[in-house]
């Protein structure tokens, strides 16, 4: 019997959970434990019949550590660009640059994909080896 399906089952990542899963990696970094979903399920019992693919599937995750206090990160940008700008000489959604100016709950960091196609359209560059530097983490059994 499988689970209802949850927001969650839209990610892409679902063999990598999977495969972590079964080879007893049930914990974040942080301790806390791992939600199992539909698509985790289903992963889980595709690579029980492959287990083959368990290993390709089980790498590190790429974290970023370093990245800069969100304030000084959003006060930054908006001194070195806007929304309107990066939107029209980028082929990013307006969307997501929105998210990179938010100072709520709903800010996020631009990918390290992403932060490569704005500077080249900001005034100074700051904060370069914070967004791009990345190490890797795992889960923990």
């Amino acid at each position: 019997m499988y689970r209802t399906p949850t927001a969650m089952d839209i990610a892409e990542d679902s063999f990598i959970f999977a495969a972590k899963l079964l080879k007893g990696k049930i914990n974040r970094s942080s301790n806390s434990r791992v939600q199992v979903t539909l698509s985790t399920d289903v992963a889980m019992e595709y690579l029980k019949s492959n287990p083959h693919l368990i290993d390709e599937y089980d790498k590190p995750f790429k974290i970023r550590p370093n990245l800069p206090n969100k304030f000084e990160f959003i006060s930054y940008l908006k001194s070195n660009s806007t929304i309107k700008d990066l939107t029209d000489k980028t082929d990013l959604p307006k969307t997501k640059i929105e998210h990179w100016f938010r100072k709520d709950k709903c800010f996020s960091y631009p990918s390290i994909e992403d932060w490569n196609k704005i500077k080249p359209h900001l005034k100074t560059i700051q904060f370069d080896d914070e967004l791009t530097y990345e190490i890797d983490e795992d889960w923990k059994s």
